[in-house]
């Protein structure tokens, strides 16, 4: 059996896109997204690179770095049951 090809490395727009989807249907004020993005710079130099944004887990990361950022900035944040109904609209669990 042969290995599956790697999903693309997804482009700028595609990160973009994600984090608009999210942050509208997360209901996050704007600075979550700036302070989700510090924490995947720190979640990547921390671990050496070991732990970073790559093809097949980028949505992921970026996700739980939302959600952790809504959670420790945000004046309302949401429920947790609420963010795992932005994925299930996305077609993921």
């Amino acid at each position: 059996p042969t290995a599956a090809a790697a999903p693309p490395r997804p482009s700028l727009d595609d990160v973009v896109r994600f984090y608009r989807e999210v942050h509208r249907r997360g209901k996050m004020e704007r600075d979550a997204v700036i302070i989700s993005l510090v924490y995947v710079e720190r979640l990547v130099r921390s671990t050496a690179g070991a732990l970073r944004p790559a093809p097949r887990n980028w949505r992921s990361v970026l996700f739980a770095s939302m959600v952790l950022a809504s959670k420790v900035w945000d004046d309302l944040s949401m429920w947790n049951v609420d963010f795992s109904n932005v994925c299930q609209r996305r077609g993921r669990r």
